[in-house]
């Protein structure tokens, strides 16, 4: 059962509100609504919902946003984003998943990219927890590691339809992967990788995937 944080003295709410990330204040506000509290000022929030692709840059220890009218932001102090539409993050590694940054972002995103920067298994999913993964329903994925399968991708974001992978030394059969994580809802899938790694299935697997599809 939640801890029922509008119980607390005036006090100890305005030691949580003062304790709070933007993006757990922000959380705060949505469940508590609009019942009686002492957890203001309001956390205020950079929504941009109309442009057509926002992204993520990492450029030298600095973070940009952009759109795709040339907009751009930084992330500082109490900054607040929410991405409601589409997100792709470029120039991104392992340990930038840890950073602060992401206490600035709310993701709620339905189309997800990732580029310009090594995705490995351990980089998955801690994404995955960095959003609400079970609304994006569109992924891309550059430059995986051989451990990011499609059954990893599946178990981390379960409402996909469509996947762009682009993994040069994919290991796993991914026709296998399909069919043993029982995903057989999506509606387009592309993966990147060399001949050998594609086409490494048997006749009767092909089979099989048209049959129960």
């Amino acid at each position: 059962m939640p801890y029922p944080i509008l119980q607390l003295p005036y006090g100890l709410q305005r030691r949580l509100r003062g304790l709070a990330t933007p993006k757990e204040r922000y959380n705060l506000q949505v469940a508590i609504g609009f019942d009686k509290n002492y957890l203001s000022p309001l956390q205020m929030h950079n929504n941009n919902p109309k442009y057509f692709e926002n992204q993520l840059w990492n450029t030298s220890e600095l973070l940009f946003i952009t759109t795709d009218v040339d907009l751009h932001y930084g992330c500082t102090n109490d900054d607040l984003f929410v991405f409601e539409r589409n997100l792709k993050i470029i120039n991104f590694e392992e340990f930038d998943f840890d950073k602060p940054w992401f206490d600035h972002f709310v993701i709620n995103c339905e189309s997800f990219g990732i580029g310009g920067g090594i995705m490995n298994s351990a980089c998955l999913k801690k994404l995955s927890k960095l959003c609400d993964s079970k609304r994006i329903t569109d992924l891309s994925l550059r430059d995986c590691t051989p451990d990011v399968s499609l059954c990893l991708i599946f178990e981390s974001f379960s409402n996909l339809e469509t996947i762009s992978l682009h993994s040069p030394n994919y290991e796993s059969n991914w026709i296998q992967d399909i069919l043993s994580c029982k995903k057989l809802d999506l509606i387009g899938l592309e993966i990147e990788s060399r001949f050998e790694k594609l086409f490494c299935f048997e006749p009767h697997e092909l089979s099989l995937l048209y049959k129960v599809s």
